[in-house]
């Protein structure tokens, strides 16, 4: 491992910025690590719900920190950190080229290893950022202002986000505001018990959100005249709303990798190792990456799995291969309904109501924004 042979990590989110002080911390020789982002500061999502309905609990400031001083107590010689959109990789040449935001710039990084912790997209920026996240900040600040006169809100998707979304604004508004959750399919929650779809479904019709089954939104158009937004519905009708919210659609942030280490669905398809496969010193962990369901249990259960891997393959005559990870089939979720009730899992296990509001409902996990930024887990 030389110098010239730095450890690349494209990606300022969890799974990167995770990544970067697990390695630093634990991966012998400590190698020099570059950490790539499109982002200089680092969007705690985790508390989105409630930073959108009520800024007043949780600001968008205390949620955007800036990445560069969690690193600041680390050798120069280890770590850097690069303000940069990645725009191709060549898995012959290890080699991974950057456009420098600032000045437009392109250069070209060698890697001894490139872990790509991207993470996914939404059709909703403050969700997940691609980029500088101003755009997030701006659109945050637009929707703040239109909930004071808000009549119509219309969430599309009956996953966790849209949920936890209605219920966050149907707390205080769900008796004064037409709010309407389209879930898309048979029951909230499809992918998990029913009986968590059901309770969420609950919870939200006693606030006053109206949650409606077996209709897709399928686009949208913006009236210029009054400001509010014309929702598609694939019955062929259409509705109005003065805020839409689409929860919906993640695509994995992986333009810029080889089409030959995607699968069909635009996600790095990683092994049980978390390396890509056929592209050796390339390796995925989060959203971006075949095995994430993109939950952030997804790559906390990851991080130290793949610092084990990455400490075999650079020093693989003196490091044992490490045991292969394999993602967890018993569920952990935890989604607020409001700012009293929740329905989740733990480990599989179904956790009452009261348990999901005390462990997260109560404040979104804010209080841990410090914790992740500073890889404190890790060090």
């Amino acid at each position: 491992m030389t110098e010239k042979d730095p450890v690349v990590i494209i990606g300022g989110g969890f799974a990167g910025i995770s990544m970067a002080h697990s390695i630093l911390n634990h991966v012998q020789p400590t190698p020099k690590v570059i950490l790539v982002s499109a982002s200089r500061q680092f969007w705690y999502k985790v508390c989105c719900p409630r930073m959108l309905a009520r800024p007043d609990l949780i600001s968008v400031e205390h949620c955007s920190p800036d990445i560069e001083p969690a690193f600041a107590d680390y050798p120069a010689e280890n770590f850097t950190f690069v303000y940069a959109y990645a725009r191709s990789v060549s898995i012959e040449e290890k080699t991974v080229e950057l456009e420098l935001i600032e000045s437009g710039e392109t250069t070209q990084l060698k890697y001894a290893a490139l872990v790509v912790a991207t993470g996914g997209r939404s059709q909703e920026v403050i969700w997940s950022p691609e980029g500088p996240i101003d755009e997030a900040k701006e659109r945050m600040g637009t929707l703040h202002e239109k909930l004071k006169t808000a009549k119509t809100v219309v969430i599309a998707g009956g996953g966790s986000l849209g949920i936890e979304t209605a219920g966050e604004i149907g707390y205080d508004n769900g008796k004064n505001i037409d709010i309407r959750l389209y879930s898309g399919g048979q029951q909230l929650l499809g992918n998990l018990r029913k009986e968590l779809g059901r309770d969420a479904e609950h919870y939200l019709t006693k606030m006053g959100v109206e949650v409606i089954h077996n209709i897709k939104t399928t686009g949208t158009t913006l009236d210029e005249e009054t400001g509010k937004t014309i929702v598609s519905l694939d019955n062929g009708e259409t509705v109005t709303a003065d805020i839409y919210l689409s929860t919906t659609g993640l695509k994995a942030n992986t333009d810029f990798c080889p089409s030959s280490c995607l699968n069909e669905k635009g996600f790095l398809e990683t092994d049980e190792y978390l390396r890509v496969k056929n592209a050796p010193g390339l390796y995925s962990i989060g959203s971006s990456a075949s095995y994430s369901h993109g939950v952030i249990p997804d790559i906390l259960d990851a991080v130290t799995p793949l610092t084990k891997v990455l400490n075999h393959d650079l020093s693989p005559d003196t490091v044992p291969e490490p045991k292969p990870f394999h993602r967890t089939d018993k569920e952990t979720i935890l989604i607020p309904v409001g700012r009293s009730k929740g329905v989740g899992l733990l480990y599989g296990v179904k956790l009452p109501s009261f348990l999901v509001w005390a462990i997260k409902g109560r404040t979104y996990f804010a209080g841990s924004v410090s914790y992740y930024l500073n890889g404190e887990k890790y060090r």
